[in-house]
């Protein structure tokens, strides 16, 4: 199945900025491209990297190449930035292996000042766009969020709620007692782990072994892993390996024995028992979901939004910094 939605850049700055009222856009990915939405009005249900999230007014949610991802909604406006990979990996050598997570959907932090920060530089792309998108200054701009993303906005903690779903969260600092800067060097050891864990996913991964390679015991590994990440090591494997099944679920024609062999699990039925944790579903019933989305008639359905509308909703962000 293949639903890679190609974005073409009429801006020499290789972004492009729309916003529009988004009633369905069904399952897509963009291989090459990040998008950065902001809803300016209204809100959006949004499916990303196994997790369902709802985004009010002001929330902004960066979908990551190259991941499944779907919007809904009704009666809003969002704006969206879409950003070439390709392009920037001239200015960002790494581009690729970065994974931005922005918090603005955990409405108990609040508004810090790196939100607020994070929606003015939107803005500020979305504002030159509008008045040339040719304009040499949109590019400036993007490498500017793009650094600021890099260094606010790839800390991360899952959060499992009360129907089991584990979402992702920005991570301030533990008990925000840490500045933004000073996160990465806290969680180092967290964050290799999790590295280390996607890059292996289909081996044979126990606790111990990590413990040994970063010199501490198997039960302090455990405890500081929950305490800083959310999740205990064995649902971090289990997530780990059941997105990675949904990617070839929704991408590949796979038997579900093949991608079950492929992710690390024993059999199909370990499998599935691990799939439906966090999907809600088993793995032929979500294959089959996606397929129907994608090959079925299933439309965007979108209006774009007038700039006179949009204009006072994006000087807001402008002027509130």
């Amino acid at each position: 199945m293949d639903h890679n939605e190609m974005i073409g850049y009429k801006s020499p700055a290789h972004v492009r900025v729309k916003a529009e009222n988004v009633i369905k856009h069904p399952f897509h990915k963009h291989w090459d491209d990040f998008e950065v939405i902001c809803v300016l009005k209204g809100k959006v249900q949004v499916w990303d990297y196994s997790s369902e999230y709802e985004l009010t007014e002001g929330a902004v949610h960066v979908f990551n190449p190259p991941y499944d991802h779907m919007i809904s909604g009704s009666d809003n406006i969002v704006l969206s930035i879409h950003i070439d990979c390709n392009y920037y990996e001239r200015f960002f050598s790494d581009l690729r292996r970065r994974y931005f997570i922005s918090d603005t959907i955990d409405t108990q932090s609040g508004t810090t000042s790196d939100v607020k920060y994070l929606r003015f530089l939107i803005a500020r792309i979305a504002s030159e766009y509008r008045g040339a998108c040719g304009s040499s200054l949109i590019e400036q701009y993007t490498r500017e969020l793009i650094q600021f993303m890099s260094e606010h906005f790839t800390d991360y903690i899952f959060y499992s709620d009360n129907k089991g779903t584990a979402n992702f969260f920005h991570l301030h600092g533990t008990d925000r007692e840490f500045t933004t800067s000073g996160i990465r060097q806290y969680n180092e050891r967290i964050y290799r782990i999790v590295d280390y864990v996607e890059a292996h996913y289909n081996e044979k991964l126990q606790l111990k072994d990590l413990a040994r390679w970063e010199k501490v015991s198997e039960s302090f590994l455990s405890r500081e892993i929950c305490k800083k990440l959310g999740l205990t090591y064995s649902k971090l494997v289990s997530l780990t390996r059941s997105y990675e099944a949904s990617k070839l679920l929704s991408s590949t024609e796979l038997t579900v024995d093949q991608i079950a062999e492929e992710c690390g699990f024993c059999d199909r039925k370990e499998l599935a028992r691990h799939f439906k944790r966090w999907h809600k579903m088993t793995p032929t019933e979500f294959r089959r979901e996606v397929k129907w989305d994608v090959q079925t008639g299933n439309r965007i359905v979108s209006e774009r939004v007038s700039d006179e509308i949009t204009e006072p909703l994006i000087d807001r962000y402008l002027d509130a910094y």
